[in-house]
């Protein structure tokens, strides 16, 4: 006995368009009515994570720009005393081969 498959015709099949994005009024409104729908001791763990993740990643950055910046320094400073000891060769050279 076989059996009667019926596949959706044209118009029954789901729709593959995703819905267009929610506005910023939208999403903000979304996020208020979460915040507001949860009491305080739920919503302030999550800002205080918040909070420490934006602090540590603010140390990194400084940190990171510090270094650099040591780092260049450093190597100016060696491109700086390396080019007047070639200078100094340079001329010393020309002097005596003159």
């Amino acid at each position: 006995m076989a059996t009667d498959v019926e596949s959706p015709s044209p118009q029954e099949k789901p729709s593959t368009q995703r819905p267009p994005p929610p506005s910023a009024a939208a999403a903000e409104t979304y996020l208020t009515s979460i915040i507001k729908s949860k009491p305080v001791e739920e919503t302030a763990p999550w800002i205080d994570n918040a909070m420490q993740q934006a602090l540590i990643y603010q140390k990194n950055i400084q940190d990171s720009l510090d270094t650099a910046i040591e780092a260049s320094k450093s190597r100016f400073s060696e491109i700086t005393s390396t080019s007047q000891a070639h200078f100094s060769q340079t001329i010393v050279s020309s002097l005596f081969h003159s």
